[in-house]
């Protein structure tokens, strides 16, 4: 990736987080079971029975890795299952996280930060649990193989949106960021912070165990 085409990156980055219904526009996660209950953040009476959910006189079944969408007062509500239970969370256009949001902080690209390590390819892709951001919460991951880089420990490399990344941190700050992989490459300048460093209402994966780089990675977002 060359600088022209990180500055792109970068500009496509920001206006996702500034979408109307993207993740700085959450201001609530609740948990649903038998019993009616309504939310201060979104109309209506809310119940689930296993996995189906009724809401007002609508019916829904949540199926595990997917989301239901119902839109009232110009707000979003997301009905969908975390840790084996069924939440909502509530977006909102007007949330002030995003209305105060102009851009994330980050480094000047650097090609040094493209960092060439070893892959090492899994014959069976492996799946792993890490605690969620969301206290209390855990998440499967799917390990795909192990990329090592100059004076690190071997770094797991997971399935993610986007293809492979690696979660890690690193002593430059308190949280942890997200680098894609391809092939050999660790790409550092395009390291992103997950929902959760700007939202409580996240249940992002945390880093595995041995995705604790020992050396700052200065490139990509920063606090």
């Amino acid at each position: 990736m060359s600088v022209e085409e990180w500055k792109l990156w970068r500009q496509d980055r920001n206006e996702k987080l500034r979408e109307p219904f993207g993740w700085l526009s959450l201001v609530s996660l609740d948990w649903l079971g038998p019993e009616p209950q309504t939310l201060q953040t979104f109309p209506g009476t809310w119940t689930a029975q296993g996995n189906v959910v009724t809401w007002n006189d609508q019916e829904f079944q949540v199926v595990p890795g997917e989301a239901i969408y119902v839109e009232a007062d110009g707000k979003q509500a997301e009905i969908a299952l975390r840790f084996g239970k069924v939440c909502v969370r509530v977006r909102d256009p007007h949330s002030p996280v995003r209305l105060q949001f102009t851009e994330t902080d980050t480094y000047d690209y650097l090609d040094s930060a493209r960092v060439t390590g070893t892959y090492t390819e899994f014959a069976t892709p492996r799946t792993i649990e890490v605690p969620s951001a969301y206290p209390g919460g855990v998440v499967s991951l799917t390990a795909l193989g192990e990329v090592t880089l100059p004076g690190e420990n071997p770094l797991l490399v997971t399935e993610g949106p986007s293809g492979p990344h690696v979660i890690f941190s690193d002593p430059s700050n308190d949280l942890w960021r997200s680098a894609p992989v391809d092939g050999d490459i660790v790409d550092f300048n395009r390291s992103t912070f997950f929902p959760a460093s700007f939202t409580p209402y996240a249940t992002c994966p945390t880093p595995p165990t041995q995705n604790r780089l020992s050396n700052p990675v200065l490139a990509g977002e920063k606090k």
